[in-house]
């Protein structure tokens, strides 16, 4: 009864490699499947965002009783999703079925979580809300977008002009630590 954006990081990229490795196209199918499953039930129209989570039954406290969605765009949980779909796809054969969803997916997501990066480089922990007392700027997040930024360009799901973003996220990580 629900579905967490996490889940698409656990499991989509090994059961993506599993298919490739037993030449199983169900396990394709299914990573496709879930992660367009998911940006229906999680997708925010107004900000490209996605959800934490969804509770098909409403009934959850953190679930929205209207929509089933959590109230917040949690980084961490946000920052996977690229992540987990590249790694999918790069097991994903070109041309297969609804492997250019998951393109479209990435570039999309990315394209609305550039927009709130801090200019420092970095995200907030709750993506959209970097002005609320108690929210900090989340290292480990920023690594991912980081990372799936610099992947999107070089598997050229984005074009170069986004790079510098991955960079000064990583910039922004480095400083961190000094």
């Amino acid at each position: 009864e629900q579905m967490w954006l996490d889940g698409l990081y656990m499991a989509g990229p090994f059961t993506a490699l599993y298919g490739r490795t037993f030449e199983d196209k169900n396990c394709f199918e299914s990573c496709i499947f879930q992660a367009k499953l998911m940006e229906e039930k999680t997708r925010d129209d107004k900000t490209g965002l996605w959800y934490h989570a969804w509770d098909s039954v409403k009934e959850r406290p953190w679930a929205d009783p209207v929509t089933g969605r959590s109230a917040e765009f949690w980084g961490r949980s946000i920052g996977g999703v690229p992540v987990a779909l590249l790694d999918g796809l790069d097991c994903i054969p070109e041309g297969f079925t609804g492997r250019g969803e998951l393109v479209r997916m990435v570039r999309e997501l990315l394209l609305a979580v550039i927009k709130y990066q801090d200019t420092g480089g970095l995200w907030y922990q709750v993506v959209d809300k970097g002005e609320t007392a108690g929210n900090w700027l989340e290292t480990s997040c920023s690594c991912l977008f980081a990372a799936a930024i610099a992947k999107a360009v070089r598997t050229k799901i984005l074009d170069t002009r986004y790079l510098p973003f991955a960079i000064k996220a990583f910039e922004g990580v480095i400083d961190t630590l000094r």
